[in-house]
C-alpha cells in the first residue's frame, strides 16, 4: 500500500510540474521548442512514470484484490485529470 500511495502522490506531482511549468511558464515565456520538450519528457515525465503504475495495478490484478485495483486506476486517472485542471488554471493566474 505504501507504494502506491507514493506512485499516486509522484504521478500528480508530476503532473502538477508539467502543466505548471512546461505549459505555464515555458509557453508563456515563449521558449524554444527543444527545451519546452526536454524538460517536459524528461524532467517532468520522469515523475509520470507509467511503469510505476502499471507495475502496481499489475500486483494488485494478479493478487486478486479487484476493488483496489479499479479503485487504483480510477484514482490515476480522475486524480491527474484533476490536477492537470487545477494547475493549468493556476499558471494562468501566475503567469
Amino acid at each position: 500500500m505504501p507504494s502506491i500511495l507514493a506512485t499516486i502522490f509522484l504521478n500528480w506531482l508530476g503532473t502538477f510540474f508539467l502543466i505548471f511549468f512546461v505549459k505555464g511558464y515555458l509557453v508563456f515565456k515563449a521558449r524554444k521548442e527543444e527545451l519546452i520538450l526536454s524538460l517536459g519528457t524528461g524532467f517532468c515525465g520522469s515523475f509520470t512514470t507509467l511503469s510505476s503504475s502499471l507495475l502496481d495495478l499489475y500486483k494488485l490484478l494478479t493478487k486478486g484484490d479487484h476493488i483496489l485495483f479499479l479503485s487504483y486506476g480510477f484514482i490515476l486517472i480522475i486524480g491527474g485529470l484533476i490536477v492537470a485542471v487545477f494547475s493549468l488554471k493556476f499558471s494562468n493566474e501566475v503567469f
